[in-house]
């Protein structure tokens, strides 16, 4: 009972996963997170945790679902823990949460921390599992301190058959153990992002799945991406050093996919700063630019170009930044503030960044005179941009942090490359292709007059995403695979004592450092794995697990499809990245799961109105499938062609229902392809 508790665990995690979407970042802690891009299984075989954020959802709900598939199924009353699951004393990190954007941050705990520690330890928030890493009665690797051949043990204790076959165990060892920790933070004021269309309904362009692509390595690379996006090397070849430019070394735009389409995305901060000047709101407004191009040796400098260009102010974000940096160089650069003046503008917008109203997130295009630079790569390659909107109202006792900004007009200069400025581009010459100084012209707009003029920035589109102050429960787990269980030794020669971290994981492999240190980007060793189940994900999550009655070890070998089919989507989850993952549960369950983290975290907030799948769609796509494996069952022992045109229809009836809520074409994918022959009968 015990180990298929454990294995249940497992399974009802990975199913998690997959529903609720990974996601990862780069930098410790940090609010960019992008789809995992990895296989599945590889979040849990490097080393590394995985911080699982449970947003209106009980900690203690959501344990009990991956023990015993049932939220109220052990009552954790009395400081008592679910067996198999036992308590720990210590652990070598943490959780910790931002008061001010409930983000979550993953600590490491030192020396200096042991009282906290031991008090966690006490009131149970240190977990352990033990499992079976390898497989309950498979061969263990070899262990160097027992000559004799050893097997998994059902709790990862390695044991031995002594002269009348019965097992024997080696205390001493076990291998894979699972550390969990729960944090309950209790009611909290969550700052959400939700849809704004005004009434209008998404066109397709916007329901269309984008997912981010992994950092392009070199132009070689690019080139390939290029290509199997269906683009002719005449196509972008005249201009692909200036795309490898953008995305690798300017880092001011990212490559997206639907895995037949491309386009490049970049991010701009947008800035309405209000003032209130006798009695009247005014708004800090860009008015136009004028670029005048180094004159080249010998040549007269040619004629400045003035575009017209009414905004508010925009600072592009380049990848891996946070916002604050953003604003704090574009303040320097662009608006030529002091360091002191540009770090009490982003306090400003710190001040107001989780207050209902003050902040937005749009699609728009490309600023006359700012991203010029960008586009003209590829015939249909298009480029836009997510905007990020702060609305700042400057109190009269904060407008000398300003400084020269709050005059009625001004002017700024600066340097820069004048490729595409005005329409211009370097393979015509002319502008495009010199350095110049671009003169930015400034002006306080009264805010009628502004919005009279439908400045950019200060007028929004219809369709946007607004941040509204929710409460709700939250909590985290943050689980992790080691080695071996505390005092123990593992079948790789590690003891776990203390905190310290072994070169090799507990299923064999390199720890995620030893990449990073290779050059790839792989997640950060503290809050580098993410996972955020909410309250409609976790009751999607309940219902799918519900349908798909999975078998416990216990059960043995069972005939028929459902045990291969139950087999097949595990290891198809397992070798699956986040996008493909996706489109599995899209395919083999007909439901949609969504990305929460919106691609790039400003404000550390998420987006909770998903929209309800109807849990009838669940419940007839699972139908459906388990009606063509009654189906197969029935069908006489024959050759598998027999088999396989027996149960084409209902199969294609179900997979098209399926594709009703999709959006992939309608073609015949690698999950059709192996469907007939992973539910065919084993005697076929």
């Amino acid at each position: 009972e015990a180990h298929d508790t454990r294995v249940g665990f497992f399974k009802n995690l990975i199913l998690c996963m997959a529903i609720c979407r990974v996601s990862y970042s780069i930098t410790e802690n940090g609010t960019t997170c992008r789809p995992w891009p990895f296989p599945l299984a590889s979040a849990f075989c490097h080393g590394g945790r995985i911080l699982i954020r449970l947003d209106g959802v009980k900690w203690q709900e959501f344990i009990n679902f991956l023990l015993f598939e049932d939220p109220d199924g052990f009552a954790w009353t009395n400081n008592a823990v679910p067996p198999p699951l036992r308590p720990r004393w210590a652990a070598s990190h943490a959780v910790a949460m931002d008061a001010d954007t409930t983000q979550l941050l993953e600590r490491k705990l030192h020396t200096k921390h042991v009282k906290r520690n031991l008090t966690d330890g006490y009131q149970n928030h240190h977990l352990g599992l033990d499992l079976p890493i390898g497989g309950f009665g498979n061969p263990t690797p070899p262990y160097k301190h027992f000559g004799r051949e050893l097997w998994v043990g059902p709790a990862g204790v390695p044991y031995t058959l002594d002269e009348n076959r019965d097992p024997r165990y080696l205390d001493r060892v076990q291998h894979g153990h699972m550390y969990l920790r729960w944090d309950d933070f209790g009611e909290r004021g969550v700052p959400v992002l939700v849809p704004d269309n005004d009434g209008e309904e998404a066109d397709e362009a916007e329901t269309e799945q984008w997912v981010q692509l992994p950092t392009v390595k070199g132009l070689e690379d690019l080139r390939s991406i290029l290509k199997n996006h269906r683009y002719s090397e005449q196509d972008f070849e005249p201009e692909i050093e200036r795309l490898h430019s953008h995305l690798t070394v300017d880092r001011e735009l990212v490559l997206l996919s639907t895995g037949r389409r491309l386009r490049c995305r970049g991010i701009l901060i947008v800035l309405a700063l209000e003032y209130e000047d006798d009695g009247e709101v005014k708004v800090l407004t860009h008015m136009s630019a004028k670029a005048a191009p180094d004159g080249l040796t010998g040549e007269d400098p040619p004629d400045p170009i003035i575009v017209e260009d009414c905004r508010m102010p925009m600072a592009p974000r380049l990848r891996h930044e946070a916002w604050g940096d953003s604003l704090m160089r574009y303040a320097q650069t662009h608006l030529e503030l002091s360091l002191d003046s540009a770090e009490g503008l982003v306090d400003l917008c710190r001040s107001t960044e989780s207050e209902e109203g003050t902040f937005c997130l749009y699609r728009c295009e490309s600023p006359k005179t700012l991203c010029y630079q960008h586009g003209e790569y590829a015939t249909d390659l298009k480029v836009d941009y997510d905007a990020y909107r702060f609305l700042v109202r400057v109190p009269p006792k904060d407008a000398k942090i300003l400084g020269p900004v709050m005059r009625p007009r001004f002017s700024t200069t600066n340097e820069e490359q004048l490729h595409g400025f005005g329409g211009s581009s370097s393979s015509r010459g002319g502008a495009g292709s010199r350095f110049g100084t671009i003169t930015r012209e400034w002006q306080w707009l009264p805010k009628e007059e502004a919005v009279r003029r439908c400045v950019p920035g200060l007028v929004l589109p219809k369709k946007k995403f607004l941040v509204r102050r929710e409460s709700g429960q939250l909590s985290a787990l943050l689980l992790g695979i080691e080695g071996t269980a505390p005092m123990k030794e593992s079948l790789f020669g590690g003891r776990h004592v203390g905190a310290k971290s072994h070169q090799l994981s507990a299923f064999g492999k390199r720890k995620w450092r030893d990449y990073r240190n290779g050059g790839q980007e792989v997640p950060a060793d503290l809050g580098g794995i993410h996972v955020t189940v909410d309250q409609s994900s976790f009751l999607k999550l309940r219902e799918v697990v519900k349908e798909l009655m999975m078998k416990p070890p216990s059960a043995g070998y069972v005939e028929g499809p459902e045990q291969r089919v139950e087999k097949q989507l595990f290891r198809d989850l397992l070798s699956s990245t986040d996008n493909e993952c996706a489109e599995l549960i899209k395919i083999r369950l007909g439901i949609k799961t969504n990305f929460r983290t919106l691609g790039s975290k400003v404000m550390a907030t998420y987006d909770r109105s998903q929209g309800s799948e109807s849990f009838e769609n669940v419940h007839e796509s699972v139908q459906t499938l388990r009606e063509a494996m009654q189906q197969a069952l029935r069908v006489p022992v024959g050759t598998m062609q027999h088999v396989q045109t027996t149960m084409a229809e209902p199969l294609r009836t179900g997979l098209n229902k399926f594709r009703q809520r999709l959006t992939v074409p309608h073609e015949a994918s690698q999950y059709e392809q192996e469907e007939a022959i992973v539910v065919a009968p084993a005697s076929a």
